[in-house]
């Protein structure tokens, strides 16, 4: 039962922080065109990082948890708790893997705007060394690469919201597995 009440607690504190990423990406101000704030956008950023490692990181010991139950199934010699088991810990682990895609791309939304402070920084150190890293060799001629052209209209606070609705998308998903799991919870944790 410790197990099982581990993995749930890991997911609702994954539900939690979800939908703090959600709100975060949809307040965020990175742009703006009055005030250049780069202390501001870089805290804002090194918030969403945050709240993308926590995310990560509970749902790593979550997925631990299901581990353990999978191996508790694997060890019943009663079938019908052990279907229970297995299905409880397989939605769980669902949602859980959910939480843990919505951190992976957290972290890619702060990695592209970080690359993008640092093309645009002005900052000659910075550029050089993101050039020396993205470098390529030809034949004994290193070429640069060709910056992505912008797209029109686009902020960086469009695109954080854009972000937010798409791990928006997710949570039915993550619910749909909390659901199952409810479902199987008492034949998964009696004899416990």
């Amino acid at each position: 039962m410790t197990h099982a009440n581990n993995a749930i607690g890991n997911e609702l504190t994954g539900d939690t922080t979800v939908v703090s990423a959600i709100r975060a990406l949809h307040n965020t101000h990175l742009t703006d065109p009055l005030e250049d704030n780069p202390l501001q956008r870089s805290n804002t950023l090194l918030g969403l990082g945050k709240l993308a490692s926590s995310l990560d990181s509970n749902g790593f010991a979550g997925i631990a948890e299901v581990k353990r139950l999978r191996a508790l199934a694997d060890q019943t010699t009663d079938p019908q708790r052990k279907a229970e088991l297995t299905a409880f810990a397989n939605a769980l682990g669902g949602a859980l893997w959910r939480q843990r895609k919505v951190a992976r791309e957290i972290n890619g939304f702060v990695a592209a705007m970080n690359e993008h402070d640092l093309k645009a920084g002005g900052n000659a150190e910075a550029e050089d060394t993101i050039g020396m890293s993205h470098d390529t060799v030809l034949s004994g001629v290193v070429t640069r690469p060709t910056p992505d052209p912008p797209l029109d209209n686009v902020t960086d606070d469009d695109q954080a919201a854009t972000a937010a609705n798409t791990f928006q998308l997710e949570i039915p998903n993550i619910i749909r597995d909390e659901q199952t799991a409810s479902s199987h919870i008492t034949g998964a944790v009696s004899g416990c």
